[in-house]
């Protein structure tokens, strides 16, 4: 009976050993794959950008002073003024062959509330034949009363195109489970034009970071993969009698015409034409426009957020405004 215990002991004693060494093993094995992973460098987002003209040129010199990702064009302009209006973009050029060209469709929510979805369907069909493209993007702000109109145009679309990607505003990620999600393969955050257009004391509409960091909620919980685009243009309004007058491209002011009321804003003292407008004695003039430092900034807040694997700028053509280590510097702070 002693061997036996004796015996019967050591067994145990050796399946102990084994049990303490599998584990240590086991244990070293988990952390060194852990370090393994900390320590290999991520890859920040690629860049991409939008093309956002009613006519598509070639931008060649663009092209190699900021090689873009993906380029995002703007195929079909859907809106409704007692219609349905439809602004196929007009190709001078062809779109290039280098980048992946990805076409956008810029949906108008009044259009979809409009117009049958059928008959959508078919002019997105018509101007995006997807056995030339697999790859689409709605762009449409949909609202309550069209979100189930809307998802079922991306669902039907969807049997024709591989890969379908859609707009997010900011509202439709916080608000989520008000304002539903697409059936999409991916979402795009338009991180610009969030505040009021219409309202004077909006400084600026481009890219207003205080009121975009009020909707930096839900994104954890955001069930879309999610790319980000950033905004990189200028624009003029012009404020009449305390409204909003004109919107007009960003250009060089007539400063001797002009009185500066502060950063970014100014008076007309005299008189003048200036972007085929004519500006009136008291008008004022509000430029929007966007610094790195202050992309940098709202990346920053951003990152903390989303974590992109593609940040597409809008637009192509106002890229020229900063240098490509710039912009690359942005999809640094997201690695």
């Amino acid at each position: 009976m002693l061997p036996y215990l004796y015996n019967h002991c050591r067994c145990e004693q050796k399946s102990a050993k084994r049990v303490y060494t599998f584990l240590g093993v086991l244990l070293i094995t988990v952390f060194l794959t852990v370090i393994y992973f900390v320590s290999q460098p991520s890859t920040p987002p690629k860049i991409s950008y939008y093309h956002w003209k009613n006519t598509y040129r070639s931008l060649p010199d663009l092209q190699v002073s900021h090689p873009p990702h993906r380029l995002y064009i703007k195929f079909l302009d859907i809106g409704y003024r007692e219609k349905l209006q439809l602004n196929p973009t007009r190709f001078v050029d062809p779109p290039p062959t280098g980048p992946e060209v990805i076409p956008v469709v810029f949906l108008d929510n009044r259009a979809l509330r409009e117009s049958s979805e059928q008959v959508i369907q078919d002019q997105i069909l018509k101007a995006i034949p997807p056995q030339h493209y697999q790859n689409l993007q709605i762009d449409c702000d949909w609202s309550e009363q069209t979100r189930e109109k809307y998802f079922s145009l991306l669902r039907t679309l969807h049997e024709s195109y591989t890969t379908l990607s859609a707009t997010l505003r900011l509202h439709q990620v916080k608000y989520a489970t008000q304002t539903g999600v697409p059936p999409v393969n991916y979402g795009v955050l338009m991180y610009y034009n969030m505040s009021e257009i219409r309202d004077i004391d909006t400084r600026n509409y481009v890219l207003d970071h205080a009121v975009g960091k009020q909707y930096l909620q839900n994104f954890q919980q955001y069930p879309l993969p999610m790319e980000l685009a950033l905004p990189l243009y200028q624009q003029v309004r012009v404020i009449r009698q305390q409204r909003l007058a004109l919107l007009l491209p960003h250009g060089e002011l007539q400063s001797d015409k002009l009185n500066v009321l502060s950063e970014g804003a100014f008076e007309v003292i005299k008189a003048h034409y200036w972007q085929g407008e004519y500006l009136y004695v008291g008008d004022e003039l509000v430029v929007d426009e966007v610094t790195i430092e202050q992309l940098q900034e709202a990346s920053r807040d951003l990152a903390r957020h989303i974590q992109p694997q593609e940040i597409i700028f809008y637009s192509y053509q106002d890229a020229r405004r900063y240098p490509y280590e710039a912009l690359q510097g942005l999809s640094i702070l997201f690695d």
